[in-house]
């Protein structure tokens, strides 16, 4: 017993000393070995925790933090990890909780000089924690919904609108290869959703909703402004009746390890409901504080948490059969949920500053692209009529936008180098990418035409041959028609989508005139970066000037 004691003791040293060099990952390293020998140290999970902060990642932090508390509830400074983890969260709330708990927590008397500071920061980051409370309480009462996601429900218009009267059309036109299957069906789950929680009493809301949003996000809207409370009570009331209150804010380590004691002691009808509610209260969560207060890097950890229990599960019990583990762990919905997560490391590496954070969100972000597409070439695409809003959703969807993030990645890759041979390979690699992201989308998606538009951007950079862009020009031209009656108000287009479309558009114009003129070659490699352009940018602007 000694032994094992001087051990832990070692690794927390080891652990220490590589956090005072800033080599946070190396340090957890070291306190996951102690935590492995001794899981009711609290000063482990504390010391963990302050490395997960170091890192940015938030959430992991909250749960050290959280189980330091909960083994040591007079623990002062893991309380200050625990308010800062949620600073970092943007949980304003849950924070002033944590640092008046540490603040209580101190000695009452005879503080030495490094509790008094101690003391003081604490004090002052509870002041700040109020303030931010008070902020957000103001800013979400009420709130105002129609800036989070575009709800009129008088005009008959919006996708999920025109698709539900497109349906009984493309039934009687055999055609699977629409978007309206897509995002009729995710109404149909969130419409689902919504009934349940208006009923303040069935089970179910999160089921439908997180299926919706990871077939189709875009369907996401709010029906009024109470509806983030009344899904809050909704998500406590079925963790309850799942029994899975207390794996809602635990670490994942924690909740592997309960779920096959559970799975041992009471079988797989306690455990999949358990286990599906919490999944899908992190994909929601993290979902909807992307939406509502744009914390991406809170919805990046929530749904990478999912993530990253779906893909144990599916591990853990490779063998066992759907109806038993839960749908959560068929690959299709993993890759829902996946497609989120990308689109939340997309809004989080434009906001993140910091340029090291910046290229870590950037390479995270690829990797993903490349998993998920890598997922779906494995796989054997079933008949789009079997099932066309699986198919589309869970097949189509997420590898196009596999390729489309990974066009992101070489456009944002262009913007970090210096060398022109290079940065006009990142475009040309960028220009394909969307191009090939374009093609696996159906033709009335509106991404099929948005990716078309980046791609040209992109292939203007890249000095690419006249006649392909003309080319590609054309397919823009000839899918905008069949993209406008479905996605015409969608929050793409309200986000300026025709105006970008519209001013690339323009270029071919000014092509075909270059050409008619004799002024340019079919062969010639266009560019608007290109400083051998035959023609001025001061030209160029004054032929584009079609206003």
């Amino acid at each position: 017993m000694a032994g094992k004691a001087s051990r832990v003791e070692k690794l927390k040293e080891e652990g220490n000393s590589l956090f005072a060099k800033k080599d946070y990952r190396a340090a957890i390293v070291k306190y996951n070995e102690a935590i492995n020998l001794d899981d009711r140290n609290p000063v482990l999970y504390a010391n963990r925790a302050a490395c997960r902060i170091g890192l940015k990642q938030y959430l992991d932090a909250a749960s050290d933090a959280s189980t330091a508390t909960e083994i040591d509830p007079t623990y002062a400074k893991a309380w200050a990890r625990l308010a800062t983890a949620r600073d970092g969260l943007k949980e304003p709330i849950e924070s002033v909780h944590a640092w008046q708990k540490a603040i209580d927590n101190l000695p009452k008397d005879g503080l030495t000089e490094a509790e008094k500071k101690q003391k003081r920061q604490y004090e002052v980051s509870l002041a700040e924690a109020r303030r931010a409370e008070t902020h957000f309480k103001d800013k979400n009462k009420p709130f105002d919904h129609h800036k989070v996601f575009p709800v009129d429900t008088q005009t008959n218009k919006f996708p999920w609108q025109v698709a539900d009267a497109m349906i009984p059309q493309l039934q009687q036109a055999g055609n699977y290869r629409s978007s309206a299957w897509t995002i009729a069906w995710a109404n149909l789950q969130l419409e689902e959703a919504n009934k349940v929680i208006m009923s303040h009493s069935a089970l179910g809301a999160i089921q439908s909703l997180t299926n919706a949003i990871t077939t189709d996000m875009r369907v996401f809207r709010l029906h009024h402004v109470n509806w983030f409370k009344e899904l809050a009570v909704q998500m406590y009331m079925e963790a309850r009746a799942r029994n899975a209150t207390q794996w809602i804010h635990a670490s994942p380590e924690k909740i592997k390890k309960e779920a096959l004691e559970r799975l041992e002691a009471n079988g797989w009808n306690d455990v999949r409901p358990a286990l599906s509610c919490v999944v899908r209260s992190l994909i929601a969560y993290g979902f909807l504080d992307g939406g509502a207060r744009h914390n991406f890097r809170s919805e990046s950890q929530y749904i990478g948490r999912a993530i990253e229990i779906i893909k144990w599960g599916r591990k853990e019990w490779a063998d066992i059969d759907r109806e038993d583990r839960g749908a959560i762990f068929v690959e299709t919905f993993l890759r829902g949920v996946q497609t989120l997560h990308m689109e939340s490391l997309i809004k989080l590496h434009a906001s993140e500053s910091e340029p090291a954070r910046k290229a870590e969100t950037l390479e995270e972000l690829h990797a993903e692209a490349e998993e998920l597409i890598k997922s779906v070439e494995s796989d054997t695409l079933p008949p789009y009529e079997s099932d066309p809003p699986i198919t589309i959703g869970h097949y189509d969807y997420p590898r196009g936008q596999g390729y489309a993030m990974k066009g992101y990645y070489y456009n944002e890759k262009s913007k970090v180098t210096r060398d022109k041979t290079e940065k006009a390979e990142c475009y040309r690699k960028s220009a394909f990418l969307y191009l090939d992201a374009a093609g696996m989308f159906p033709e009335d998606d509106e991404r099929n035409a948005y990716y078309l538009e980046v791609a040209l951007e992109n292939m203007m950079k890249a000095a690419t041959p006249v006649t392909f862009i003309l080319s590609t020009m054309e397919k823009l031209r000839t899918a905008i028609p069949k993209m406008l009656p479905l996605w015409a108000m969608s929050t793409l287009a309200m986000e300026g989508r025709d105006r970008d479309i519209a001013k690339t558009l323009e270029w071919e114009r000014h092509f075909r005139r270059q050409l008619a003129e004799g002024r340019l070659s079919e062969e010639y490699a266009a560019s608007y970066m290109d400083r051998e352009c035959p023609y001025t940018p001061s030209a160029f602007k004054v032929d584009m000037d079609f206003s």
